[in-house]
């Protein structure tokens, strides 16, 4: 799947976009956005993707480690569109996809995810103000390395960390809490539902939903 840099209002074509002179993201695939709740904008944030080659004019892919700020703006027509602003050409936390982003109090979280050797990680990454930088929260959290896994915000205040693929551990259905992104405690060795990764996850009035996924075998659809 390959997802358009930017969303365009009805009357604004790409072209016209260009020719103010913006720059957008490159297409890419497994990274993640969430909306920052201070500023209320989006971030983009690495993600796999396939650039040309300069040199030998080809195409090559890999994990990207650069960090976007979208803000919405509205046009003259009652339309809107995003305006994307480059943060970070290379973030702290390195070359990274299939990785998990979320806020909670204020702050923005990045956990595992797959490096540019495809090597599972078990970082944690934490972001208090976009015009700052990264720092690394914990590099030890006590759970395997993981990527495509889902991170959720429960109600009382926790990141919520469920399944993924680890080349430690194959596909996963365990379950980890942490206040701060820096102590983890695992709540569940195998949760209720099957093994699983590239699944989705949210709450709603204090419970958390886990929807779909892949097990390795086939695709998912239950909740």
């Amino acid at each position: 799947m390959v997802v358009s840099p930017v969303v365009f209002s009805s009357s604004s074509s790409k072209e016209e976009e260009q020719e103010e002179g913006r720059t957008w993201w490159s297409a890419r695939h497994s990274h993640r956005v969430v909306r920052v709740p201070k500023s209320g904008r989006l971030l983009l944030v690495g993600g796999f993707s396939q650039q040309e080659s300069s040199e030998a004019e080809a195409s090559l892919s890999s994990s990207a480690a650069d960090v976007w700020e979208g803000e919405e703006l509205c046009g003259d027509t009652g339309g809107s569109h995003v305006r994307w602003r480059l943060l970070a050409r290379a973030g702290a936390f390195g070359p990274r996809d299939g990785h998990a982003l979320a806020t909670l109090r204020d702050a923005v979280f990045l956990v595992g995810g797959s490096s540019r050797d495809f090597f599972a990680t078990h970082d944690v990454w934490r972001l208090d103000d976009q015009e700052g930088g990264w720092r690394l929260a914990t590099a030890a959290p006590g759970w395997c390395g993981r990527t495509h896994h889902a991170l959720a915000v429960e109600a009382g205040g926790s990141l919520v960390l469920l399944g993924g693929f680890s080349e430690e551990a194959g596909y996963l259905n365990d379950a980890w809490t942490s206040k701060d992104g820096v102590s983890w405690e695992r709540v569940a060795k195998a949760a209720g539902w099957s093994k699983r990764a590239v699944h989705g996850a949210c709450t709603k009035e204090g419970a958390i939903f886990v929807a779909g996924g892949y097990d390795g075998q086939k695709p998912l659809n239950d909740v």
